[in-house]
């Protein structure tokens, strides 16, 4: 079930008191504990048609970039869940938000977790990709090697314009909120955390929204705040500012259908998180750092790479519908190496949830460059095998306009002859 509005969370309230125990940085903000770090095990990836109800889902083994159907551009990306690779770094970790046996006032149930960063002004958001890890018990009773979904388990994301962070309570402004409910669960043992990856269609539920409006004209989107730029550049740095937060919903907490009855059982409750990440690129050792404890992050892409993404995040409680400061936070800094002892390791996650958004999408200059990298080659070949083996819509070529959903000899052939072809 989903549930989508235009907004749905109160406003925000003022600052409250950090919690006690926590380490201060120099800047005021406070250190998380390292506990609330947890090793993950990506599970599916899913795509859903808001407007239609449509969902195709696919358990695959590396879903860090998922690629598929028509192109759509990536406008701002937080996905690097191994920045550290280069120093020996070979598993993501997710962070707690939703931490259910009470050790830590900072994941108490419902607690919302705000990221923000930079955009270009009049910037529109069509699509969005949103991530989540669970230890929520589920079944798989239709052998898909995904859950059937756990009644009463849910999460909001929620999406704010003119937003640079930590107190920016008096400009902060709603756009769109987007809840999923029933969200599939954990169906192995072990410790670690069940990943799930969303791709969500807003603009054909008229949920699109623009970031950063700077003339009254909102881009075909459905949702925009007017003339909101150069207000929304409150770091003054030419772009707009925007944040995104997410918030879970424990089973029997909540009543998703309406009925007047809690969904799901408040036994069924379990630790929920989402991946940690650094905006897209390798680590390097920051060439200006006293020590080698400091890193740093080197896009490879000009535009868009998660631009003002910022190594810590806010968090909030909800008291009464109204959001409630607690503080900002980080996991001690980012570090490839926190025991500087130049080996790599023990690494310090970014505190960067995964999050992608997307532009309208584009019909694709050329198909067979099914790795939208600009060349033909073996990479190519080898995405459409492993896409046309796994039932992606990516390779269901056949007929040329938009596919028949059957994967069969006509996809392949489709393929072959566009790839022989060559592109523009």
């Amino acid at each position: 079930m989903f549930k989508t509005s235009a907004f749905g969370l109160a406003a925000v309230a003022g600052l409250a008191a950090a919690n006690p125990g926590l380490e201060m940085l120099e800047d005021g903000t406070f250190v998380e504990p390292a506990h609330m770090m947890v090793a993950e095990e990506e599970v599916g990836y899913i795509y859903v048609n808001l407007a239609t109800g449509e969902k195709i889902a696919t358990a695959v083994n590396d879903l860090t970039r998922p690629r598929g159907g028509p192109v759509a551009p990536e406008v701002w990306i937080a996905d690097n869940r191994l920045p550290c690779a280069a120093f020996g770094q070979t598993g993501g970790t997710s962070g707690l938000i939703d931490d259910i046996d009470g050790s830590n006032p900072l994941t108490q149930t419902g607690s919302v977790v705000l990221h923000w960063g930079d955009i270009p002004a009049d910037t529109v958001i069509d699509s969005v990709q949103v991530r989540y890890s669970t230890r929520h018990v589920d079944v798989d009773l239709d052998g898909d090697g995904l859950g059937d979904g756990v009644e009463g388990f849910g999460c909001e994301w929620s999406w704010y314009d003119a937003d640079d962070g930590f107190n920016s309570c008096t400009t902060r402004t709603p756009l769109v909120a987007l809840t999923l409910a029933n969200l599939p669960g954990r169906t192995t043992g072990g410790t670690a955390l069940s990943v799930y990856i969303f791709t969500v269609d807003l603009g054909a539920a008229d949920l699109s929204f623009e970031i950063g409006d700077s003339d009254g004209d909102n881009q075909g989107a459905a949702v925009h705040n007017a003339f909101a730029f150069p207000n929304s550049d409150l770091d003054v740095d030419g772009l707009a500012d925007f944040s995104y937060a997410q918030r879970f919903i424990q089973p029997g907490t909540f009543d998703f259908d309406g009925d007047g009855i809690l969904d799901g059982s408040l036994a069924a409750a379990a630790d929920a998180g989402n991946s940690l990440v650094a905006p897209r690129g390798p680590a390097i050792v920051d060439p200006n750092a006293a020590t080698i404890d400091f890193y740093i992050i080197s896009p490879i892409d000009p535009l868009p790479n998660g631009q003002g993404m910022a190594d810590r995040f806010d968090r909030y409680i909800v008291q009464d519908g109204v959001w409630v400061s607690v503080g900002t936070f980080s996991y001690g800094r980012f570090s490839c190496d926190s025991n500087a002892d130049g080996v790599g390791g023990p690494y310090r996650s970014y505190a960067q949830f995964w999050h992608i958004m997307y532009g309208p999408a584009e019909d694709p200059v050329c198909r067979a460059d099914i790795n939208n990298d600009g060349l033909l080659n073996f990479f190519d070949i080898s995405t459409f095998i492993g896409f046309f083996n796994a039932q992606n819509p990516a390779a269901d070529f056949f007929p040329v306009a938009g596919g028949d959903g059957v994967f069969n000899f006509f996809d392949l052939s489709t393929f072959i002859g566009e790839f022989n072809a060559g592109c523009p």
